[in-house]
This record gives structure tokens, C-alpha cells and sequence, in this order.
């Protein structure tokens, strides 16, 4: 606006001061001079406006470039906007690339893949595998939403509108969500799909990428082995309960064998006792001397037998004791040896008639161990037996006890016997089990012996193992816990 009242006033002046050169040839002719100092008075006047409105604008006047310069910033302005055009051209290409990359990686990705625009509601693009999964084509499928795919009732329950909306909103911020969908495909098939939903990044529009995954197989295989499963529960079910039955079945009859037993022993024991105090009568004569050598010797056979059978009897009650877990022990702090010792001293005069030489070869320094004094004695007895009974004449017995390092008392009965094989020894382990072999028939035996030493040894909380060899011999091992070993 300024510049627009500069230039008027400026021309203005030009036009006075031509008036004012006209008019100083027109007083040479005509000297009158008022109309021109009117004249003068005017222009000056403009003039001096004319400078009060250009005074501002001479700075920007003086700060127009010169040709050279104004030319120098043209060159550099163009080279500016021809820099900005490759860049662009540069982004463009780049743009493209990455658009070459997007559509490779969906196109190799192993799973059928949409992209969907939320707002318009319709896919907007699609890999093959999408196209194969639908049995639809790339056209036929960005002509519309996914929802036309979708099954009404889907696998959550929930309505499909608001499933849809929902699970949209959650992948729109920034949540990857899955979930299953049951979809028609082109041709009417009905599948399950594992549908995984993610944001895509995009300034203008709200994307979201889905995958599909066909898992109509892997349901159907889920679906079987839950059907297998539940049979397998019911055929569960119903053994435990057999189980069960047959458990009480085999605790009643459990129950009854011991009160079979205890009837027996009350039964037995009582004549037997007699028989056994009445023989011992017999024998030392009170009532008078034998009336012949043979009656003596029959006397003693009562006697023994007596005292066998009596033994049989205690055995098969400890045995069913241990099997209903009603043996108790009474458990003190033992020397080892001092046992070792009493129970060698019973088996003595056994050995001796059977020509075996039995050796003690325990440490007098061993720990004392936590045991049923009783039931060890009854232990290291019946091993004692069994390797006397088992050996021919002139043969030898080595029993030794050590404390291993890491704390348990082992002892070991060692003999130079008849020896087992594999079969032996499951044998002479069950009950009533007798290894069968000339030497052990002569020799007197229930079976019962050493079943009832594994449980003895078990009750402590011991283990027991037997390795042996036919022709060269048995070594028995029982081992006792480290906490039940005395600790210095």
C-alpha cells in the first residue's frame, strides 16, 4: 500500500515539475508570477512527501543484490530443488522397494494372510495362501470384509459383530491378539483357523494384519484324544474301583489269615509245649533211667522236632506280622560285635557237627547301631544257619561288618557252600522256597528263614542282597542306613 501512494505522489512531482518548467518559459511572455510560486509551493510540498514515504525503504533498497548475486542465488536455488527432486525420486524408489519386500514376506510367509482396513471395512490386500485357504480369488476377496467368511456362531460364543469390534479395538493398540474363527471357504467347507491379529503402522488409514491358520485337524485330533481320554478315565475309574474291592478283599483276607494264625499258634504252641517239656523230663531222668538206649534216642527226636516245629511256628507268625505291619521294634543303640559274638556262639555247636569252621571278623571299633537287639540276633542267626546248612563238610564261614564312607553299616556273611544260580536265589527268596539240591534236602528246612530276614532287615529300613555262585559259594549282605549308624 505504501509503495502504491510513493509511486502516485512520485509521478505527481514529475508531472509538477514539467508544469513547473512550462510555466517558467510562460512568465518570459507573461510575467506573472503567482500562478508559479502556487506551483513551486505544491511541488515542493509533494516532494517533501514523496522523501518522508521513501525514507523507510531506502535499507530494502540498498539490500537488492546485484545481477552477480541475484544470479549466484538463482544457481544455488536450483540446485537446491534439483537435490530435493532426487531425494524424492530416491524416497519414491524406496517406497517401491519396500513395497516389493512387504508383498515377498507376505507372499513366503507359511500362513494365509489379509490385510483389512477397519474403517472401510474391507480387505485390502492378500497373500496366495489366502486365496488357496478361501478357494476364493484376489478379486472376489478385496471386494469386501472378512465377516462374509465368518460363521455366525464361533468357536467363543460371543456375537460375531461384537467379537469382530472388539478384537479390532485391542489389536489397534498395539495388543497382538489371538483367537479362534470358524470360517466358510468358497466351495462351502467349513474350517477352524487360528486367526492372530496385529496393528500395521499407516499415517492415514487404521490397518490390521491377519493370519489365518488351518487347525480344523489339529481340533479334530484334540477332539479325539479328549474322547480317548475320557474313556481312558472311565476305564480308570472302574479298575480302581475293582482295585479297590479286590484290596479290601485281600485286607479281609488278610485279616482272617491272622486270626487263623494266632488261633494256630494258641493251638499248637500249647501241645507242643507239652511235648517239648515232657520230652525234656523224659531226658534228664527225673522219672528214672531209659529202659533201653533206642527209647532214649526216640525221646530226643520228640524232643528236636518238637523244638523245630515250635521254631516254624514263630517264624510264620513274625512273617504275617510284618506283612499286616504289626511287628514293632524296640530299638536301642547296639554294639555290633557283642551281637556277632552271641549269635556265633549259638550256631556253634550246628557247625561243629557239620565239620564248618565259622569266623568272626568284625572290627571291635565299629560305631554302635540303632537296632531291635532281638530281631538282629534273629537276622544274623538264620544267615548263620542257612551258611552252615548250605555247606559240605570242612567248609568255612567269614562274617564281617564295616561302615562305608558314606555312613551306612554294611555287615556280610561269607561261606564257601554249594552256591545258588539266579533261579536259586529268586527260589530260596519266596516264601516257603527250598533250593532244590541233594545236600539241602538232607538238611531240615521250612523256606521260610530267609524271607523272613528280608523283612526283618526292610523293617529297619535296611536292604538286603545276595550274590552267588554254584561250586564256589554265597556271600549275603545286609546294609543298614547311615541314620541309624551312632555318629561320634
Amino acid at each position: 500500500m505504501r509503495l502504491r501512494w510513493v509511486g502516485g505522489l512520485f509521478a505527481a512531482f514529475i508531472m509538477l515539475c514539467a508544469f513547473s518548467h512550462g510555466m517558467d518559459v510562460w512568465t518570459l511572455w507573461y510575467p506573472d508570477y503567482s500562478i508559479q510560486a502556487i506551483e513551486k509551493v505544491i511541488t515542493a510540498t509533494i516532494s517533501i512527501i514523496t522523501a518522508v514515504l521513501l525514507w523507510p525503504l531506502l535499507p530494502h533498497a540498498l539490500a537488492i543484490p546485484s545481477a552477480a548475486e541475484q544470479e549466484i542465488k538463482i544457481k544455488a536455488r536450483t540446485q537446491e530443488l534439483h537435490n530435493k527432486n532426487e531425494l524424492l525420486l530416491q524416497m519414491k524408489d524406496a517406497a517401491i522397494e519396500s513395497e516389493e519386500r512387504f508383498r515377498a514376506i507376505i507372499e513366503c510367509a507359511p500362513e494365509a494372510i489379509m490385510i483389512f482396513d477397519v474403517d472401510l471395512n474391507r480387505i485390502i490386500d492378500v497373500n496366495e495362501k489366502t486365496e488357496l485357504l478361501f478357494a476364493c480369488s484376489r478379486d472376489r476377496l478385496l471386494q469386501g470384509g472378512p465377516d462374509r467368511f465368518y460363521a455366525l456362531q464361533q468357536p467363543d460364543g460371543m456375537d460375531l459383530e461384537e467379537s469382530m469390534t472388539r478384537h479390532n479395538q485391542r489389536a489397534l493398540s498395539g495388543e497382538e491378539v489371538v483367537f479362534l474363527r470358524k470360517i466358510f471357504t468358497e466351495d462351502g467347507k467349513a474350517l477352524i483357523c487360528e486367526v492372530r491379529l496385529v496393528r500395521l503402522p499407516d499415517r492415514e488409514r487404521r490397518l490390521v494384519r491377519a493370519s489365518f491358520i488351518d487347525i480344523t485337524e489339529r481340533q479334530q485330533n484334540e477332539e479325539e484324544l479328549r474322547r480317548h481320554k475320557n474313556q481312558l478315565e472311565e476305564l480308570v475309574k472302574e479298575r480302581t474301583l475293582s482295585l479297590e474291592v479286590a484290596v479290601d478283599q485281600a485286607q479281609a483276607a488278610n485279616r482272617a489269615k491272622s486270626e487263623i494264625l494266632t488261633n494256630m499258634s494258641h493251638e499248637l504252641r500249647t501241645p507242643l509245649n507239652a511235648v517239648i517239656g515232657y520230652s525234656e523230663t523224659l531226658l534228664t531222668g527225673i522219672f528214672g533211667p531209659s529202659p533201653n538206649p533206642k527209647f532214649a534216642e526216640y525221646i530226643n527226636d520228640i524232643h528236636d522236632s518238637g523244638q523245630h516245629l515250635l521254631a516254624i511256628i514263630n517264624d510264620i507268625l513274625d512273617v504275617s506280622a510284618i506283612d499286616a505291619g504289626k511287628m514293632e521294634l524296640h530299638e536301642e543303640f547296639l554294639c555290633v560285635r557283642d551281637v556277632v559274638e552271641m549269635s556265633i556262639r549259638l550256631v556253634a555247636p550246628r557247625a561243629e557237627a557239620a565239620q564248618v569252621a565259622v569266623y568272626d571278623e568284625v572290627s571291635p571299633d565299629l560305631p554302635r547301631l540303632c537296632a531291635d537287639e532281638r530281631r538282629l540276633k534273629q537276622i544274623l542267626l538264620n544267615l548263620l544257619s542257612n551258611a552252615v546248612k548250605f555247606i559240605p563238610h570242612g567248609g568255612t564261614v567269614r562274617i564281617t561288618a564295616q561302615q562305608t564312607l558314606a555312613g551306612e553299616m554294611v555287615i556280610a556273611v561269607i561261606d564257601t557252600g554249594i552256591g545258588m544260580d539266579q533261579e536259586g536265589i529268586a527260589k530260596a527268596l519266596s516264601i516257603f522256597g527250598q533250593v532244590d539240591s541233594g545236600l539241602t534236602r538232607s538238611r531240615e528246612g521250612s523256606g521260610i528263614g530267609l524271607p523272613l530276614t528280608v523283612g526283618l532287615v526292610e523293617l529297619h529300613g535296611g536292604t538286603l542282597t545276595i550274590t552267588s555262585k554254584k561250586g564256589v559259594g554265597t556271600t549275603v549282605t545286609v546294609t543298614f542306613p547311615a541314620t541309624r549308624v551312632e555318629t561320634v
